[in-house]
């Protein structure tokens, strides 16, 4: 069976993969609010002032309360930052929820989504350790693997991408 079938629409991964696509849609459409600079042709604008309509705006509303705001991420996303047991291979993903829940709530300024980002951003930042690891792998086994170095980078990624 193919990884894109719909039978393989679960886990925390998939969430992310809907997430991030739904974040990059987002990110790429048209809008009708005034300018407030103007380069050339191209108008600059705060993005909170764009809001999707028609069958995109439905997906990223309901990406955003029947799947964002589901997530189960005490488990799913922040008991292996606590924990640190990770082994080779092993990958959550913290920091890509993250960066597409920044993203959700910066264009949905919906207080609920803001509340879930401040609280996984503040929960990930309690997980650094005094040498500044921020990641699931335990004592020497840290930095070996590529997925370990993928989610810290993701992490500060995602906490340097916090603006609302």
């Amino acid at each position: 069976m193919s990884s894109l079938s719909p039978h393989a629409a679960e886990g925390p991964i998939y969430a992310l993969f809907v997430l991030s696509l739904a974040a990059a849609l987002t990110a790429s459409t048209t809008f009708a609010a005034a300018p407030e600079k103007t380069v050339g042709s191209f108008a600059s604008i705060d993005p909170a002032q764009v809001k999707l309509g028609g069958e995109m705006g439905r997906r990223i509303d309901l990406t955003v309360h029947k799947n964002l705001l589901m997530i189960e991420v005490e488990n799913q996303f922040l008991k292996p930052f606590r924990q640190k047991r990770s082994r080779l291979f092993d990958y959550i993903g913290l920091g890509k929820l993250i960066d597409a829940t920044v993203s959700f709530a910066y264009y949905t300024r919906n207080p609920k989504v803001i509340e879930l980002k401040d609280r996984l951003v503040k929960e990930l930042i309690a997980t650094q350790l005094d040498d500044g690891y921020i990641g699931t792998f335990p004592a020497g086994a840290r930095i070996r693997d590529v997925f370990d170095e993928h989610e810290i980078a993701y992490n500060i990624y995602a906490l340097a991408a916090c603006r609302t």
